[in-house]
């Protein structure tokens, strides 16, 4: 008997918090994994490595869309229950924010100081900032954007009488806060407020635009979200463009399923009702200059919970396919 009731005391208890990982964050670890092969300049050819990093990116796009999304109705449903290991979701949601931060963090180091400097290197230069172009660059730039960009843009304004336009789920879209100008063309005298403007950047054209090549002839490229940041100015001609930024919204794609609901047969409908817009987990927006524009960015595309919402956008889902492609 007494040997029973000391196997009792140092029994383990199974149901012990302590013992599990949350599935979210071990999904995390997952990707940190992929992220390191990327980090990897011993080993990993460079391409690869690109490839790796573009992986971890759309690993990050569907972990939002699903997990992220999952946890976030639980959240608004008012659900309190712990998992097995031991935590709420909303208590997820915070351990996940501040692990994709720096998960994010590490990912732009990898890109930014390992790799692109390593393109650099073989004669691949990549432009990050229209502001950097030479004078050559910029003419040939001036008649690729009005011959292959401009024609296929679509300006939105929002203001009291246009709501929000919907943002299709993961494009690529440039925000701007806008200020009217006078009658003489100027910016008006006096603080007016700054309207929020928008343009998806066009899907059917190359991300990579190609530049005739540098002094050193080097192979210069340049993302195309920075050719229509560049002439955003040309699309709100009777507007100031106070700034202009990249984003992107990741919407819902968790669908609530109700197995014992579902109908053995269903009825042909001969046409169906407007599906619901699902809302937005997140949204990856380059980091606003000023405080006005954070505050221009429509609640529609700024989510309690949103795992990155402040750092900068750059070139986060570029591929090393992207790059392929763009390179003739």
């Amino acid at each position: 008997m007494a040997a029973k009731e000391e196997n009792a005391k140092n029994a383990i208890n199974f149901r012990d918090p302590k013992y599990y990982r949350n599935r979210e964050l071990s999904w995390l670890e997952f990707d940190e994994r992929c992220l390191s092969e990327a980090r990897d300049r011993q080993i990993v050819p460079l391409f690869e490595r690109m490839k790796f990093l573009s992986i971890t990116a759309s690993n990050l796009d569907e972990f939002n869309m699903v997990r992220v999304a999952s946890l976030k109705d639980q959240v608004h449903a008012g659900y309190t229950k712990k998992d097995i290991a031991g935590l709420t979701a909303a208590q997820q949601l915070e351990k996940i924010s501040a692990r994709m931060h720096e998960f994010v963090k590490e990912q732009y180091t990898i890109f930014n100081r390992s790799i692109v400097p390593a393109l650099e290197k073989a004669g691949l230069v990549i432009i990050d900032d229209y502001t950097k172009l030479t004078e050559k660059q910029s003419k040939y730039l001036d008649k690729y954007f009005e011959e292959n960009i401009y024609p296929i843009l679509t300006p939105m304004a929002m203001d009291s009488s246009r709501p929000f336009p919907l943002i299709l789920n993961k494009t690529l879209n440039i925000g701007a806060l806008i200020a009217p100008k006078d009658s003489d063309g100027e910016k008006k005298k006096g603080k007016e407020k700054a309207e929020f403007a928008t343009v998806q950047v066009p899907g059917v054209l190359p991300r990579i635009v190609n530049l005739p090549e540098n002094e050193e002839g080097r192979k210069v490229v340049i993302f195309l979200e920075e050719v229509v940041r560049k002439y955003i100015g040309v699309l709100f001609q009777h507007y100031d463009v106070l700034c202009a930024f990249p984003y992107r919204i990741m919407r819902n794609a968790e669908l609530d399923v109700d197995e014992e609901d579902i109908p053995t047969s269903f009825p042909v409908e001969p046409e169906a009702e407007e599906a619901p817009k699902p809302a937005p987990v997140n949204d990856a927006p380059e980091q606003p200059e000023t405080e006005e524009a954070v505050e221009a960015v429509p609640q529609a595309i700024r989510q309690p919970y949103a795992p990155i919402p402040d750092l900068p956008f750059a070139a986060q889902d570029v591929t090393a396919d992207d790059l392929l492609e763009g390179i003739p």
